[in-house]
C-alpha cells in the first residue's frame, strides 16, 4: 500500500473537500496520510488508532507512556532505524515489533524484512515520539561510532610514514571519509562478511560478498582510487608508500554500538585487478 494512499475504512471518515486537503498536503510536503491527517487536525491520533486496530489488527503504542526497552536498540541498527524512522520494540522467534508512524507502509514492512530478516509486526505510534527514542536510544551507540572514528584520526595523524600536506588533507577531506565510511557502514548493514574495491580504467567499483556471493555492486570515479586506498591503508596500519607488493593490516571500529574487527589485503596492479 503507498504511504500517501488512504485507506477506505479512514477515507470515508473525511469530506471530499477534506481527501483533497490530505492528498494535496501529503504531495507538498511528502508527509503519510496519518502524518497528515493529524497535523491538519482532521483526525486525532486515538480515533486513527482505534480504526486501524478494528479493520487491521494494528496496535498502537504511546511511546511515552510505555516506553520501548533499552535493550531493543540490539534489535535494530541505528541507520535501519533512522532512514525508516521506526523503533525496534520486541522480537520473538522470527517476528519484531516495531513501532511506525504509518504501519500500514507495506514497502517500508517489506524492506525491512529484507535487512533484517524477520517477519515484521507493525505498531502505530507518534511521530515525535518515535524520533525522540530513536535520539534517546541510540545516542550513546553514536557517540562510540564517533569516538571510534576520532581514534581512526589519531592514527592518520601518528602514522609512521611521512605524508605531505596536501596528501594529509585530501584522505581526511569529507568526500574521501564519507566514501569510506559509507562503504564500511554499508557493508556492515547488510551482513558482508568482505568488501571487495576493485579497479578499472576508469572507474572504482566496490561489492559486498553477502552469503558467499558478491553483490550490491557501488561504482564511483576511478579517480579517487588513491585516496580511498591511501586512506584504507592508514587506518590498517600498512605502508601507503608501497605500491608493489601485496600488504595485510587490520583495524578495529565501533559502528553503532557495535564493535567490528576489519582485515586488509591490498594487491598491486599487476597481480590483479583487485586492490
Amino acid at each position: 500500500m503507498n504511504a500517501k494512499f488512504i485507506p477506505p475504512i479512514i477515507s470515508q471518515n473525511l469530506t471530499p473537500d477534506q481527501r483533497i486537503q490530505v492528498a494535496g498536503y501529503s504531495d507538498v510536503r511528502q508527509a503519510s496520510w496519518i502524518a497528515t491527517l493529524l497535523h491538519e487536525k482532521l483526525m486525532t491520533f486515538e480515533s486513527i488508532a482505534t480504526l486501524l486496530e478494528a479493520h487491521f489488527h494494528i496496535k498502537s503504542r504511546n511511546l511515552v507512556e510505555e516506553p520501548p526497552p533499552p535493550e531493543a536498540i540490539h534489535l535494530l541498527d541505528h541507520v535501519i532505524a533512522s532512514r525508516f524512522l521506526v523503533i525496534p520494540l520486541n522480537q520473538e522467534d522470527n517476528h519484531l515489533w516495531v513501532a511506525m508512524e504509518n504501519p500500514l507502509d507495506h514497502q517500508v514492512i517489506a524492506d525491512l524484512y529484507d535487512l533484517t530478516g524477520f517477519f515484521i509486526e507493525p505498531v502505530l505510534a507518534k511521530e515525535s515520539d518515535i524520533r525522540y527514542f530513536i535520539n534517546q536510544l541510540y545516542s550513546a551507540a553514536h557517540i562510540e561510532t564517533i569516538a571510534s572514528q576520532f581514534l581512526v584520526e589519531e592514527n592518520l595523524r601518528k602514522n609512521q610514514y611521512q605524508l605531505n600536506a596536501a596528501l594529509r588533507a585530501q584522505l581526511q577531506s569529507a568526500p574521501t571519509v564519507q566514501l569510506v565510511d559509507s562503504l564500511i557502514e554499508s557493508a556492515v548493514l547488510y551482513r558482508a562478511s568482505d568488501i571487495h574495491i576493485e579497479t578499472y580504467e576508469y572507474t572504482l567499483r566496490a561489492r559486498f560478498r553477502i552469503d558467499g556471493q558478491l553483490a550490491n555492486p557501488q561504482t564511483v570515479s576511478g579517480s579517487l582510487l588513491p585516496n580511498v586506498i591511501s586512506r584504507l591503508k592508514i587506518m590498517g596500519g600498512m605502508n601507503i608508500a608501497e605500491k608493489r607488493l601485496p600488504q595485510d593490516g587490520h583495524f578495529s571500529l565501533t559502528i553503532h554500538g557495535e564493535p567490528v574487527e576489519f582485515r586488509i589485503s591490498t594487491l598491486p596492479p599487476c597481480m590483479g585487478k583487485r586492490r
